[in-house]
């Protein structure tokens, strides 16, 4: 069988492509423009993009390209011509762009954080088996980094799994966990319950009004009994 290699673009910021090795199960399905998982430094995995498909042997030692995650494209031949001339103009690498133009859930990697999304229900009849470990892993600890899933479950190939999960709202990543999850919050302040008695809150004037140190402490109650409409709970 002939051999073919890839080079695809990493979400990161990286001059250029990097060339992996095609496994001849894939020579047939690989295409330009789907993901696939490769590893990148000494642990770290990445979904990265396919821009060219070759057969060019690189004069140093290739890695392999770990899996294919979908089926077809997801990123068309205008769309990276869009993305390298936004590289060149604004003088970035094509990684760079790459990390902005992809949504976050199509951007998997092995330091990816993971959590069940708010909206699943819990419904496990139409689930895989290892889908059934992921939720139920999940469901324990909340959050996880996908290299955690991948070790607890002694699954390698864990990204293409948890890839079908995301596309069907079962787990959610990264931004999206920070986007529903960070609550808003606001400050506010409140006269102590000992202060609402008007008796109570009548000697406290009085004595602020006799020691000179306190007087801008006592500018300031007054000020925030006024704001509160002389006593309500909040402002």
């Amino acid at each position: 069988m002939e051999t073919y290699f890839v080079d695809v673009i990493l979400p990161l910021h990286l001059p250029d492509t990097y060339t992996y090795r095609v496994p001849q199960d894939y020579n047939d399905t690989i295409k330009v423009g789907q993901r696939v998982v490769v590893q990148f430094g000494a642990k770290k995995l990445y979904s990265a993009l396919v821009r060219r498909i070759h057969q060019e042997a690189p004069k140093f030692t290739t890695k392999y390209v770990l899996a294919v995650i979908d089926i077809d494209p997801i990123v068309g031949e205008r769309q990276f011509c869009l993305w390298e001339w936004m590289a060149r103009y604004y003088m970035c690498g094509i990684g760079d762009v790459m990390a902005i133009a992809l949504p976050s859930s199509l951007r998997i990697a092995s330091e990816s954080i993971v959590a069940i999304h708010p909206d699943f229900q819990g419904d496990l009849t139409n689930l895989s088996i290892n889908e059934v470990k992921v939720v139920t892993l999940l469901s324990e600890h909340t959050t996880l980094s996908v290299a955690d899933v991948s070790h607890a479950l002694g699954i390698k190939q864990i990204m293409s799994l948890l890839n079908g999960m995301i596309e069907r709202q079962i787990i959610i990543m990264d931004e999206d966990i920070k986007q529903r999850f960070n609550p808003r919050t606001a400050t506010y302040i409140s006269l102590a319950p000992e202060y609402r008695d008007s008796e109570k809150a009548k000697k406290l004037f009085d004595q602020m009004e006799k020691v000179q140190t306190k007087h801008k402490q006592l500018d300031a109650l007054l000020y925030f009994m006024q704001m509160s409409h002389l006593g309500a709970d909040t402002i």
